[in-house]
């Protein structure tokens, strides 16, 4: 996408294919042919490992509905980033790297967890399982620990 925060006037803008977009910001989505000749890119032709993943073009064409944009309406919701987060992971990770996220997540989560009694019984154990956990991925993963 193409931004202009002042721009000449409303009609040139209109003509040029410009919508605005929030209080005098102008955007305009580019064509692959409009983004390469504007930008100039030829890292795709000197890196052969480079791709392209279309994180904007996946809210812009399957996320349309409101509950995929924040209160601002501007900025993609938590389900939004969701939706691009898992179809990177399944553009792009091996099946050892999806298999490493499965067992990670219930961690992350664990780990994020805020007590509404730390001192409490219950949450010394389920401190003790938490850190059993990191025990065996650390096993399993021997880089692992230094990660968290």
């Amino acid at each position: 996408i193409l931004y202009f925060i002042s721009a000449p006037d409303d009609e040139t803008m209109y003509k040029a294919g410009f919508k605005e977009l929030h209080y005098g910001l102008w955007g305009k989505i580019l064509t692959d042919e409009e983004y390469k000749e504007i930008t100039n890119i030829e890292v795709e032709k000197e890196l052969n490992n480079v791709t392209y993943f279309p994180a904007y073009e996946i809210v812009n064409d399957e996320l349309r509905d409101y509950r995929f944009y924040a209160e601002d309406m501007i900025h993609p919701s938590g389900q939004a980033v969701e939706y691009i987060w898992e179809r990177l992971v399944d553009t792009y990770f091996s099946d050892d790297a999806k298999h490493y996220l499965e067992e990670w997540r219930p961690l992350k989560e664990a780990l994020g967890h805020r007590p509404f009694n730390a001192e409490s019984e219950e949450y010394r154990l389920f401190m003790q399982k938490t850190r059993e956990k990191i025990a065996a991925l650390s096993k399993k993963y021997p880089n692992f620990a230094e990660l968290i």
